[in-house]
């Protein structure tokens, strides 16, 4: 019996510039799964992460997304057919817009154009096979989506980033 030196194994670099599939959606009634696939090229310093597809019915993955180093594609969701239950698109985040692509191929499409990044949404499907989306942003306490894009841009104008603290709570022992 060899033995191994566990240690040499798991290097750093060969932790971080490995391979790893940080999302999986599935659908139930067709039997594929989705996934996102990250990368880190170690002697690049940069990453990328992309959508994969696997039908269940002829065992084939698919690379559905192709994004250059250091952009990243995330979030994947199905949307099936109606009642059949047949996968024909999947939507997926990239550049803080939600986008939409056929599984069979083809281009992917931007489906929303907010002018604040998404930070998550969800797609559903009501009774009626309508189908909807609930998008999550960042805004300000109070303030709509406008309003919170003319404070980000009057604070980005400003030149400063400091913030002004009227009290603050200190702790000592």
């Amino acid at each position: 019996m060899q033995e191994v030196d566990i240690a040499s194994q798991f290097t750093a670099d060969k932790l971080v510039g490995s391979q790893k599939i940080v999302e999986l959606v599935g659908c139930k009634k067709s039997g594929s799964v989705a996934f996102t696939l990250k990368q880190y090229f170690v002697d690049q310093k940069k990453g990328t992460c992309n959508l994969y597809h696997h039908n269940a019915d002829d065992m084939q993955l698919t690379q559905i997304t192709r994004s250059p180093l250091g952009k990243q594609t995330s979030t994947p969701q199905f949307i099936t057919d109606f009642g059949l239950g047949v996968v024909n698109s999947t939507c997926f985040m990239r550049d803080g817009q939600v986008w939409m692509m056929p599984i069979a191929g083809g281009e992917a499409q931007q489906i929303t154009s907010f002018p604040l990044d998404v930070e998550c949404y969800r797609v559903f499907i009501n009774e009626f096979d309508q189908i909807w989306m609930l998008v999550v942003m960042d805004v300000y306490m109070d303030k709509s989506i406008d309003e919170t894009v003319e404070i980000d841009k009057s604070i980005s104008d400003s030149g400063t980033s400091g913030v002004e603290y009227d009290s603050l709570m200190v702790r000592h022992w």
